[in-house]
């Protein structure tokens, strides 16, 4: 008796053996920074997840680890002024980056031993706008180009006004409970909404926030209400 394999069987099977191979032969990629400083870990995030959405594997080492040896693509993200950068780039590569002013970055890529993409900051905030600059790089046009860029910015101070619904009890809101104020308000007593809040502005290069609220006397006591109260005329 031939026995046969129904075909829906091998359908199903064939897709499962491409996805395997394809992760299976990943290309890895070394990302080096300094963890101990905020604004860089926050930027090497971004690029990590904008490699990862790439198909890279991406693996994070100090940048006290940064080693001609390493055979893998690099990304490394530093201080302008970090001498474990300096002794890998030829002077040449400092000298015709502009001076690095506050938030001010370079990113410039370099082909031996291996491609290797710097980004250089002029202080903490400058080499997290140039790490953020390099993801969205990788994210529109992948992770196999050549970037020699640097950006200064010409107003150090960008900032976003906040008209913040603080309290339900503050009266400019209205007395309308569908209003957005109101429906707002749980919003910015939860830590998550700040954070998300605080991280687009970063991406989207904004570095000052300008809060306006009501006067907080009426949040800060228990008014009585005063339509329990009737008043006579004298006389």
């Amino acid at each position: 008796m031939i026995t046969t394999t129904p075909i829906f069987r091998l359908i199903n099977y064939v897709p499962i053996g491409i996805i395997l191979s394809s992760s299976a032969f990943a290309e890895t990629v070394g990302l080096f920074f300094e963890k101990n400083i905020n604004q860089i870990q926050f930027a090497a995030s971004d690029v990590k997840a904008a490699l990862e959405k790439k198909n890279y594997t991406v693996e994070t080492l100090p940048l006290s680890s940064l080693k001609n040896s390493y055979a893998n693509k690099r990304v490394v993200i530093a201080l302008f002024t970090d001498e474990a950068v300096r002794s890998h780039l030829d002077e040449e590569v400092f000298t015709n980056l502009p001076k690095m002013r506050q938030q001010a970055f370079g990113i410039r890529t370099t082909d031996t031993p291996q491609k290797t993409y710097w980004v250089m900051g002029g202080d903490p905030n400058g080499a997290m706008y140039g790490g953020l600059q390099l993801a969205e790089d990788i994210s529109s046009n992948g992770f196999s180009g050549t970037w020699n860029s640097e950006d200064t910015p010409a107003i150090l101070r960008r900032g976003i006004k906040l008209n913040l619904p603080f309290d339900k009890n503050s009266a400019t809101y209205g007395k309308s409970k569908a209003s957005a104020a109101n429906n707002s308000i749980h919003n910015v007593w939860d830590m998550s909404f700040w954070t998300t809040w605080f991280d687009e502005m970063a991406r989207n290069r904004y570095n000052v926030i300008s809060i306006w609220s009501n006067h907080p006397f009426t949040s800060m006591i228990k008014m009585v209400d005063s339509r329990r109260y009737r008043f006579r005329r004298k006389g």
